[in-house]
């Protein structure tokens, strides 16, 4: 039987999202946030009070040394442990959190065990080891965007990938050429085979960097961490087509005003700004 790594932190109340978030992003296959809000289950320890637990669901193979060194320096006072799981107990976990999402009122994201309602568009997501179902804010405000952006035809990257679910989501919603690129291979490797399931076999999954690509798209969609965003701004910018846009995630409310000041200084125009809890995503566009 495959075994599983379960990471586990306790961390400040107010940085709960961002480790969510942080986890996701270092390939976690599900992630859950135990808060003020949510009793932990019977025979879990009492949370302290102004403390939430995140745990994070990994395969056995992933170094947990190293993300809990990347994570106490991403979050100040995060207390982090670990411990191995076998494999049906880990699924069972991770997909009681994986729920239907519905993007707008006839377009929804499912994973392969659930059915979206008859007569609608669907993209059916099987993350594995990748993030991306769309049931955190940050994918669930792309798709928003995405939704209002992509056109019949439109040329959409895909940035920081993850399971392809904003890829996928593009190609149903009509979008023409559609690139998917990650640095994770795991990531590239899920995205393509999704792309399949979907019914997209056409849609390019690639590791490529982005610095190295040499082509602009109509739209860009870049659901990363807002440091990231920063990092690789100059890139991003030259990805997007004249008259096209970008949409900016994986940002918290107070991350925002920082990283859409980059890329006005870069010479996009701010559009707008959609938020759902404390996280926040922007819509600028280059001049034609």
């Amino acid at each position: 039987m495959n075994r599983y790594l379960t990471l586990r932190c306790e961390v400040p109340l107010e940085l709960a999202e961002t480790a969510a978030f942080f986890l996701h992003e270092e390939g976690a296959a599900g992630v859950e946030v135990l808060d003020d809000e949510i009793r932990p289950p019977p025979g879990a320890p009492k949370l302290p009070e102004g403390k939430a637990r995140v745990t994070g669901y990994f395969g056995a193979e992933t170094d947990p040394e190293a993300i809990r060194a990347r994570l106490e320096a991403l979050v100040p006072g995060a207390v982090v442990g670990w411990e191995i799981l076998d494999e049906e107990p880990w699924a069972d976990c991770w997909k009681l959190h994986f729920r239907p999402v519905q993007v707008r009122d006839s377009f929804w994201v499912v994973p392969p065990w659930e059915k979206a309602p008859e007569g609608t568009a669907t993209v059916v997501i099987e993350p594995g080891m990748a993030f991306g179902t769309g049931n955190h804010e940050t994918t669930a405000l792309c798709l928003d965007f995405a939704a209002d952006l992509v056109r019949p035809g439109t040329s959409v990257l895909d940035l920081g990938c993850g399971s392809g679910i904003l890829g996928i989501a593009a190609a149903r919603l009509g979008a023409g050429r559609v690139l998917m690129l990650d640095n994770d291979p795991v990531a590239v490797e899920i995205a393509r085979k999704n792309a399949v399931a979907n019914g997209f076999p056409e849609l390019e999954a690639s590791g490529v960097p982005v610095e190295e690509l040499d082509e602009t798209f109509d739209l860009v969609l870049a659901n990363i961490l807002a440091v990231t965003l920063i990092e690789l701004a100059s890139a991003v910018v030259r990805c997007v087509r004249p008259g096209g846009s970008v949409i900016l995630s994986g940002i918290t409310v107070d991350q925002a005003a920082e990283v859409r000041a980059v890329y006005e200084t870069l010479g996009l125009a701010f559009r707008e700004e959609r938020r759902r809890g404390e996280w926040s995503a922007l819509h600028l566009e280059r001049a034609r």
